[in-house]
């Protein structure tokens, strides 16, 4: 078989991510751009022993969704991500 030039599929890109909460307490997640975001929002929130539909994920000010991967949120190695306490809130009556 013959090497046409032709690109082949795209490797998933390896990349080290910070995720750090309010306390400045940090976890690092090496990943594949192509990774789920929920699997580290998971993965974090097991190691803290909290609640993943407690907190909420930002990168650069931009609130993480479960569906979007590095690749969608265009991260770079070394980016960090920020955790919040999820505040719900209404109007007094």
């Amino acid at each position: 078989m013959s090497d046409n030039g032709s690109p082949g599929p795209e490797e998933p890109k390896s990349l080290t991510i910070t995720v750090r909460d309010p306390a400045s307490q940090e976890m690092q997640f090496k990943i594949k751009n192509n990774t789920r975001m929920e699997k580290v929002t998971n993965a974090f929130c097991k190691a803290q022993g909290i609640g993943a539909d407690t907190r909420r994920f930002t990168l650069d000010g931009h609130r993480i969704q479960k569906g979007e991967t590095p690749k969608m949120l265009e991260m770079e190695d070394g980016d960090v991500i920020d955790v919040f306490v999820e505040q719900l809130g209404g109007v007094l009556s």
